[in-house]
Parts: C-alpha cells; sequence; structure tokens
C-alpha cells in the first residue's frame, strides 16, 4: 500500500493538520523570540555616589531579574547613566535610588528601543515630575530650575511613571509580529516535511540500532562531558564564597572531614570570605583585584551558622575531594569540582533507571518507551537547567534535593530491584536536610509501592492521600522539635507557629498565589511562575532567557492539553485505555502535595525573615526545583504518547511519536545551550565590570588546570 493511500489524506485532514503543525510552532516561537525587545534606559542626573536600578515593575512587582543596576559616580557634576531593561512588557518604568537618604536632581530620563535609537519616549523638565510619582521613602518631589528634585527618606526610595502612559511606553517595547509569524511558518513547513518522510520507524517491537548498553554508555559519555564542562566555567565565573550559605555549606564540608571545627573556615578561607563578601547579595558590586588586597587578619571567623546542615550532602563530595593546599582560591575551586563530580554521580541514577529499568504493568511496551523517552528529556533540561547548573557548581546541598527529586520521578514509572530501595532510602535521608521535602517525597515513594503491588491508584486516593501526608508532616515536626531537630537543620519541622491561625493560613497564601504566582495559569505562568523561571537565583538572569529554556515544556504541556481534550472525542476513546486516569492521578496528588509543600517553604521563610520580608527572602523560588519533575514527565509523557496515537489514528505512520520524540529532545538541547550561555553573560555581568576585571581576576587563577 502506497504511503498516500496509507494515510487516507483528504483536503480536511491535511488542513488540520498543518494549521495544528501552524498553532504548536507559533506558540513554540513566541517563547523562543519574545513579543518585546529590549528598551534602554538613559538617564542624566546628579547627586551622590549611589546605584540607580530600574526595572519595568509589571504588575507591581519587579522581579530580581528584570532588574538592572547602574553606578552613580557621585559629585556636582551632571552624569548620564546607560543600561538596557530585559526583553518584556514595559506597562510602567520604576526607579530605586541609593539606600541612604539623600539628594538628585534628575535632569532628562528618556527610554528608547536598542536596536531603533529612533524610537524613543523623553521626560525633561516639569514633565517629569508630571508623568512621574513617589512611591515610597520620598519626601520631596518636584521641578526645581527645571530638573526633577527628588529627596529620599528610606533604604528603598523608589518612583515609577504615571499609568495613563503605560500604552505608550507598552507600544515602545512591543515588537511586530511578522517575524515571529515568518518563523512559524518557517519550522511548521519543516516540520510537516520531517513527519512525512521521516525514515524511521518506531513498531511495536523494534530492532534496536545498538544494544541498550551501547546507548547507555554513548549518552552518558555525551551527558557528562557536557555537565562537567558546563560547571566547571560556572563555578570559574562564580567568585569564591559567593554560592548561596556558601561559607556554611562549605564549613558543614570541612568539619565532616574533621579538619576543621563545624563553624568555622580556615584562616586563609575566612579572610577571602571577610575580602569578597561585600559582592555577596550586591548586584551593584563589581569585583574588583584591589578586593583581594586588603589587609588580612591572622583569624577571621564567619558567621556560618554550619551546624543547622546534617551532613548527607557532603559524603559523596567527599569521594573527589583533594587536599587543602592552603591557597583559599585553589582550595574552594576544587571543592566546587567535587560537588559538581557528586551532582553528575546522582543524575547517572537517574540515567540507570531510564535505560535499565522495567516498566510498570500500567505502561504498555508502547507507551513505556514514551516514558522513557519522557525522561531523558527531563533529565537533560533538570542538569542544565541555569538554576542546577549553579548549584551544581558550588558548595550546596541543593544539588541532592533536586536530584532526588527526579529519581523519584523517574520511579513513579519504572524500577529497577535494590537500586530503588538503596534510591529511596537516599532520597529520603536526603530530605531530611530540609523537612519540608519529606511529605512529597515519602508519598511519591508510596506510590511506586503501589505500583509493586499491583494495586492500580485511583484518582479518589488523592484526597486522602496528600492530607495524611502533611497531617504526618506536622505530627512529625511536633515530635522532634526538641530532638532531632534541636540538633539538625529541618527547615520547616522545627519552625513554630506554623497552623497555629487559618486568618494568617488565608492571608499568606493569597500572597503566594496572587504575588508570587507561583502555580498561576498563562500568559503569567510560563514568565513569572515557576515554570517560566525555574527558581530564585543570586546571578540575574532576564525572564526572556528563562522564559526561553522552558518553551520546550510549554510546547509540550500545549500539545498535552490538546490531546487529551481530544481523547473526549467517542472515537479516539479506545486508543487511550486506563492511562489517562492513571497518570492524570499521579500529576493531581503531586501538583497537590507539591503546592502544599511549597505553602510550607512560604510560611516557614516568611516567619523566619520577619513579616517584612519580601521576595527573596520571603519566598524563593529555587525551593519548587526538587518538586517539579514529576509533573515535567508527565507532561512529556502524556504529550508523545497521545499525539502519537491520535495522529496514528488519523493515518499518519507509526515513525511520527518516535519523531517527535527526538525533535523536542532536540529542541530542549538546543535552548539549554542558548540558556546556559545566556546565564553566562549575566555571572560577568553581575560580578565583573569589565574584561580588564575579568582578566585581573584571572591571574588569579592562572597556575589552576582550568
Amino acid at each position: 500500500m502506497s504511503n498516500s493511500a496509507e494515510r487516507k489524506l483528504t483536503t480536511t485532514r491535511f488542513f488540520s493538520t498543518l494549521l495544528a503543525i501552524f498553532a504548536v510552532s507559533f506558540f513554540a516561537v513566541d517563547k523562543l523570540i519574545p513579543a518585546h525587545q529590549a528598551v534602554r534606559v538613559e538617564a542624566i542626573l546628579k547627586g551622590p555616589a549611589a546605584a540607580l536600578s530600574a526595572a519595568p515593575g509589571r504588575e507591581g512587582l519587579a522581579l530580581n531579574s528584570d532588574r538592572v543596576f547602574a553606578s552613580l559616580p557621585g559629585g556636582s557634576d551632571w552624569a548620564k547613566l546607560s543600561f538596557a531593561l530585559p526583553p518584556g512588557p514595559l506597562p510602567k518604568l520604576e526607579l530605586r535610588l541609593g539606600s541612604v537618604p539623600s539628594d538628585y536632581f534628575f535632569q532628562q530620563i528618556c527610554l528608547s528601543v536598542a536596536a531603533k535609537a529612533t524610537e524613543h519616549v523623553c521626560w525633561e523638565g516639569h514633565a517629569l515630575a508630571k508623568n512621574f510619582r513617589p512611591r515610597r521613602d520620598i519626601s520631596y518631589f518636584r521641578t526645581v530650575e527645571d530638573s526633577l528634585h527628588v529627596r529620599t527618606s528610606g533604604a528603598q526610595p523608589m518612583f515609577e511613571t504615571l499609568p495613563d502612559i503605560g500604552a505608550a511606553l507598552e507600544n515602545l517595547s512591543s515588537r511586530s509580529r511578522k517575524t515571529q509569524f515568518l518563523y512559524a511558518c518557517g519550522i511548521s513547513v519543516v516540520l510537516a516535511t520531517l513527519l512525512w518522510f521521516a525514515p524511521f520507524t518506531w513498531p511495536a517491537a523494534p530492532t534496536p540500532l545498538v544494544s541498550r548498553t551501547a546507548a547507555f554508555a554513548a549518552f552518558t559519555l555525551l551527558f557528562g562531558a557536557a555537565f562537567v564542562s558546563a560547571t566547571s566555567k560556572v563555578s570559574i565565573y562564580t567568585p569564591p564564597l559567593q554560592g548561596t550559605d556558601e561559607p556554611a555549606h562549605l564549613s558543614k564540608y570541612l568539619s565532616s572531614q574533621e579538619l576543621i571545627g563545624c563553624g568555622e573556615l580556615p584562616p586563609e578561607m575566612a579572610v577571602l570570605n571577610a575580602q569578597l563578601k561585600p559582592l555577596r547579595h550586591s548586584p551593584a558590586k563589581r569585583f574588583t583585584a584591589d578586593m583581594l588586597e586588603l589587609p588580612t587578619a591572622d583569624s577571621l571567623i564567619p558567621e556560618t551558622d554550619a551546624c543547622r546542615y546534617n551532613s548527607s550532602y557532603t559524603l559523596l563530595p567527599s569521594v573527589f575531594a583533594q587536599n587543602l593546599s592552603g591557597n583559599p582560591l585553589y582550595d574552594v575551586i576544587s571543592t566546587r569540582r567535587a560537588f559538581s563530580r557528586a551532582a553528575l554521580a546522582g543524575f547517572l541514577f537517574s540515567i540507570v533507571l531510564v535505560f535499565f529499568g522495567s516498566p510498570f504493568s500500567w505502561l504498555s511496551s508502547d507507551a513505556s518507551r514514551y516514558f522513557k523517552a519522557a525522561g531523558l528529556i527531563s533529565l537533560i533540561q533538570t542538569a542544565f537547567l541555569p538554576q542546577t547548573l549553579w548549584f551544581s557548581s558550588t558548595v550546596s546541598q541543593d544539588y541532592m534535593l533536586i536530584n532526588a527529586g527526579l529519581f523519584l520521578a523517574l520511579s513513579l514509572g519504572l524500577r529497577i530491584p535494590i537500586l530503588s530501595e538503596l534510591g529511596f532510602a537516599v532520597c529520603l535521608w536526603v530530605g531530611s536536610s530540609k523537612g519540608v521535602y519529606l511529605p512529597p517525597f515519602a508519598v511519591l515513594i508510596a506510590w511506586h509501592y503501589l505500583f509493586v503491588l499491583k494495586r492500580a491508584p485511583k484518582p479518589l486516593i488523592t484526597l486522602f492521600a496528600a492530607p495524611a501526608a502533611l497531617a504526618a508532616f506536622v505530627i512529625v515536626g511536633m515530635l522532634l522539635r526538641n530532638t532531632y531537630c534541636a540538633s539538625e537543620y529541618c527547615y520547616g519541622l522545627d519552625r513554630g507557629g506554623l497552623f497555629h491561625s487559618l486568618d494568617k493560613f488565608s492571608s499568606e497564601a493569597a500572597v503566594m498565589f496572587s504575588d508570587f504566582k507561583i502555580l498561576s495559569i498563562p500568559q503569567t505562568f510560563y514568565q513569572s511562575s515557576a515554570f517560566g523561571l525555574f527558581g530564585w537565583l543570586d546571578t540575574s538572569m532576564s525572564t526572556a532567557s528563562a522564559v526561553r529554556y522552558s518553551a520546550p515544556l510549554s510546547a509540550c504541556l500545549l500539545v498535552g492539553l490538546i490531546c487529551l481534550a481530544a481523547f473526549l472525542i467517542p472515537r479516539f476513546k479506545s486508543l487511550y485505555p486506563g492511562e489517562v486516569s492513571r497518570i492524570v492521578s499521579i500529576l493531581a496528588l503531586h501538583w497537590v502535595v507539591s503546592a502544599a509543600a511549597v505553602y510550607l517553604i512560604f510560611l516557614v521563610m516568611q516567619q523566619w525573615c520577619s513579616s517584612g520580608g519580601y521576595f527573596g527572602c520571603g519566598y524563593q523560588r529555587r525551593y519548587e526545583l526538587p518538586l517539579y519533575a514529576p509533573i515535567s514527565v508527565g507532561i512529556i509523557f502524556v504529550s508523545l504518547l497521545s499525539s502519537s496515537r491520535i495522529l496514528a489514528a488519523c493515518g499518519w505512520p507509526r515513525r511520527t511519536g518516535p519523531l517527535l520524540a527526538v525533535l523536542v529532545m532536540l529542541f530542549q538541547c538546543s535552548v539549554a545551550g542558548l540558556a546556559y550561555q545566556a546565564m553566562l553573560h549575566s555571572l560577568i555581568a553581575r560580578y565583573f565590570a569589565d574584561e580588564r576585571a575579568i582578566e585581573e581576576y584571572m591571574v588569579q587563577l592562572e597556575h589552576l588546570e582550568l
């Protein structure tokens, strides 16, 4: 039978398929090529030396990744400051001035399209006072001698444009959809051609081109080489002791080897920590070689508070550790490399599970291949997430938690006896380092053994499993509060007052969902929620780069939702017996538990940082990362399997499904590379003022074998 007869191609089916391909292509292009372009901010002002920052101020909450900085030199002369906002909506411009009460004078503020200087909006003189308004910590705001006089009165002074000029700003930043449309058309033609003339098949019982062991070895070699190369560069471009709580983690790591006392650092590292401490959490400051030439002390003990952590995350890096040389720069970099290799070893557990794991009975032989393909794609996405690369390149415990979440996600469909049990024990041990992860981790392990016992889970269990897990969490916290948690850092189990007030619960839940948008829907779902930003990073990274990285998952989510909706049509119901309800049940359960666990993190940090704690302290998105791997695997799996079956029912060849898996994997690898390059640029811009500063820093590392 000919291909054309086999497909039973009709005019209606042809145009419907082409339209669906174009819709998916345009959606993906919309995530890769932002609908807005970068806008350059130029301000002419004078005043004392300070840091001026600008942000789009979208929806009243400027994200850390959207804020850009410039340093005002200070003095009586006018200075011109210029910097570019990241691509994105510009409903208003928000400006902040220093942190010490002072007087500033603005002569002019201009916004222009970075690519087209002819498109601009400028304000000067009385227009400044007319189109801007003070918002916080400003006591004087008026025109004086044709310049705007701003007198600040607090630690975070801020003023912004008025709402009535928001439309003009939005028009300035908006990009023509023509480019996106042309790209989508081109991608649609390529996809349609590939789907039609794909040279390979994926039958129910395929004859593999290579052995499973050879495929595992090849993938592991490529994965490991790319991961080590990426983390090595990130560890170098992040100056020592700048990672999240890195001094504390480093102290815990060294004390676990009995090299120092817990809570201390070796004298050389303590001096280095004191020298580079001004860089930490201060995006306006840059590295200079003079920092390493500051007067040193014989012994400095930083406030590490390291004994609050348990030592589960320090064991594996110890295998790759080297003896301390006494050179603090060398020792910190070599220790980071040990943690990077430990992170890679953790990912190898998941790679082994994908290639050699036996699928559960709820996965047919065909569906198990799609689950494994989804596992590989999620593995690449998780490991090369800029957030994960950064944590794997510094001394931190978070790499273990991210690995644990990924392993448990894959364990929902795959199993290797003994290895799985060993992995679960490690996951629970790692989860105990931050107790808020124990409930979702325990629920996923319990779900795994329901499959082992061939007890098909039902959606109704979701209503009982999640509250039961949280109730157990509360009880364990009350029992261990004065025992285990008195010496270990439970992070949630040892914080009091979590459940005593329903009013507080309701108000803080509203803040979490309305202001922080942790589980919101498009379009803010991709721009402001966990899927779009994938966590908090001390290094500023543009929202556009983060959204670009999540585009493959976003596209899979859209395809999956469309295909699941299509299965409501009677003719498609027989294609998908049982599997829809099971995978949806898994996703629903984990989504509920994850949301509850994330709320606990939010509430704990609000108490930890006091009621005044806000974004970055009040809530750090990086804590969501271990909780989203099961959702990612599920989204990709449902998308690949359901779309392949629908296309097969419409007459498309069976090779369409595997080709989709290959395309999504290639898509993920491509945008991972783009996001990685964006991250390196962000790191360099965050820590180094120019190329000379980088060269001076590299001189300090020239004796290292980098």
